[in-house]
């Protein structure tokens, strides 16, 4: 198991650009915004969203995509000098895509969609950018529905379930309401609060828990993430379901957001929870011992992320 990344690592894999040849002009109201656009399935998805976003006038466009296979990738970034396409040489996570995306973007605001979606620009008004910049959220997530028109749950809810965390999917919320994490990496991120967060973990490799990292950091560090009927994103294909297997990917999440405690104002994980670390692993018992240990020296020296608890953030959700 690799050791968990203490800060964000801009240099994890090396890549290629192509494109970014031209500037664009910008339409009156998205210049706050920056579109890094994750990649997945038919090529034809891809290509149909940039022209649409190029249509809509956004100042910078990036498209990362997922490897250096795709043969009509130079083809398309001469018909979109505008676009920057990061191309990665190996394979990746989606998470650290993102990373490097949004850390090559200039804008404070950063709107991560999926090439499959669909994205109406009557949702990109001044209304969207007014919501955007008045709240202090690390994420802004959109509302989802299926190629079929029906409404997709996005708001995620956390729970706690014999000391450890269940997550309620909800189908109604009201607008500016609180979800744990936005359901695919989808949302408006604020990019500086991103990055002092740390980014993605690369050493989770399972997007769910990849994903659920991340923003259970920025819960237990204050920040929040909330849902907007401003922006609408609508799938293109069948919706991929998430994974939630038990697996490596959910026992480092467990050690770095669940294991820790606080107590009389300094976080640590206590002895007891290498023994529930060890039951819920497949981990021989040293191998776990030494996972443990690492956890324990993350969690130490970045004892500032930690502004409450599991326990904590469940008592205080609704309240927050």
């Amino acid at each position: 198991m690799n050791s968990i990344p203490s800060i964000f690592s801009k240099n994890r894999f090396e890549y290629v650009i192509l494109g970014n040849t031209e500037k664009k002009s910008v339409t009156e109201g998205k210049s706050i915004f920056s579109v890094l656009v994750l990649n997945r399935g038919s090529r034809h998805y891809r290509e149909n969203l940039l022209k649409n976003l190029l249509s809509y006038g956004f100042n910078e466009i990036i498209s990362v995509e997922t490897s250096m296979d795709d043969y009509d990738l130079l083809e398309v970034s001469k018909k979109m000098p505008q676009i920057k396409f990061i191309v990665p040489k190996g394979n990746v996570t989606c998470g650290e895509l993102i990373n490097v995306g949004i850390e090559a973007c200039e804008n404070e605001f950063v709107l991560v969609v999926w090439n499959d979606v669909a994205i109406f620009e009557k949702s990109l008004n001044s209304k969207l950018a007014e919501l955007v910049m008045g709240e202090n959220a690390v994420c802004i997530a959109p509302s989802l529905k299926t190629s079929r028109m029906q409404n997709f749950p996005v708001k995620m809810v956390p729970e706690m379930n014999r000391h450890d965390l269940a997550i309620r999917t909800e189908m109604g919320f009201l607008e500016g309401e609180r979800t744990l994490y936005p359901f695919e990496f989808m949302g408006i991120y604020n990019r500086t609060k991103f990055l002092t967060l740390g980014g993605f973990d690369y050493t989770i490799t399972q997007p769910f828990w990849q994903n659920l990292d991340f923003f259970f950091r920025a819960n237990l560090h204050g920040e929040k993430v909330i849902i907007t009927t401003l922006l609408h994103l609508v799938y293109s294909d069948e919706i991929m379901g998430e994974v939630r297997n038990q697996n490596a990917s959910s026992m480092r999440f467990f050690l770095k957001n669940i294991a820790p405690q606080i107590k009389n104002g300094k976080v640590g994980i206590p002895l007891s929870q290498l023994f529930r670390y060890w039951r819920k692993s497949t981990y021989g018992f040293f191998d776990a011992v030494n996972h443990f240990k690492e956890a324990r020296r993350w969690v130490e020296k970045n004892d500032a992320i930690f502004r409450m608890d599991f326990e904590r953030l469940i008592e205080t959700w609704n309240s927050q």
